[in-house]
């Protein structure tokens, strides 16, 4: 997969928004880099295509039902609990998303079968789990927000030409920080965000990380020898 530098990055930015003055700092292109970042990649996680997953254990701690997360979550790509001991290799058996209209059936009384995000009164985001655990792993594949920029040699990866989305939509800002537009780069930023949906869906998906609903795919609704994501899951925290 391609490599850039945040310097070739600025660099495409400055060409793109014909500046090339101190007038647009290295700080701010930095800063719309990294605004695009995360646009660029919730879209295509929203588009099914996980890229950049992080995980996170949730500690079983006090009365085993809820849990602040960590930040830097962007968004949540599935909740799983995780077996190793069952003789089989390490198994998922991914919980569904709370939901009043189609509530997900009971797997175990002792074990959770369902959780929901919620925001509470500190503006920490937690997770309650239902039913409560009474042991075991769970585990929460997220989407991080990406590191920020803060050298010339930091790298930003994507599929080929990817990138440019982030540098049509930072030079949008760079032009606007000089009181100018450019409607030729604005329409390509537009169209930019479509083109790659498309590249998306056209992927040869196979057993690749692409979230879709494989519920069966190993003989078994419960479980299955990797996290099987799902867009219903996509939460935003």
């Amino acid at each position: 997969m391609p490599q850039f530098n945040a310097l070739q990055l600025e660099n495409r930015v400055r060409a793109a928004a014909d500046t090339h003055d101190n007038y647009v700092e290295k700080s701010m292109i930095w800063g719309w880099l990294d605004r695009e970042r995360k646009i660029l990649d919730m879209l295509i996680a929203r588009k099914g295509l996980v890229q950049n997953r992080s995980i996170y254990d949730i500690p079983q701690t006090g009365d085993g039902s809820e849990y602040t997360l960590p930040t830097g979550m962007m968004a949540v790509l599935g909740v799983y609990e995780v077996d190793t001991a069952s003789g089989q290799g390490t198994r998922f058996r991914r919980l569904r998303r709370a939901s009043n209209v189609d509530p997900p059936r009971m797997y175990n009384s002792n074990k959770a079968s369902s959780y929901s995000l919620y925001t509470d009164s500190a503006g920490d985001i937690n997770i309650e789990l239902r039913p409560i655990p009474s042991g075991g792993t769970y585990r929460i594949y997220y989407l991080a927000e990406p590191a920020e920029i803060t050298a010339d040699i930091d790298i930003i990866t994507y599929p080929a030409g990817w990138e440019e989305f982030l540098v049509l939509g930072a030079a949008i800002s760079a032009l606007a920080r000089e009181e100018s537009t450019n409607p030729v780069i604005e329409r390509q930023y537009r169209e930019a965000g479509p083109r790659i949906e498309a590249e998306i869906a056209a992927l040869e998906t196979g057993e690749s990380q692409v979230i879709r609903n494989v519920d069966g795919l190993y003989g078994s609704s419960e479980w299955s020898s990797y996290p099987t994501f799902d867009r219903s899951d996509l939460s935003l925290v």
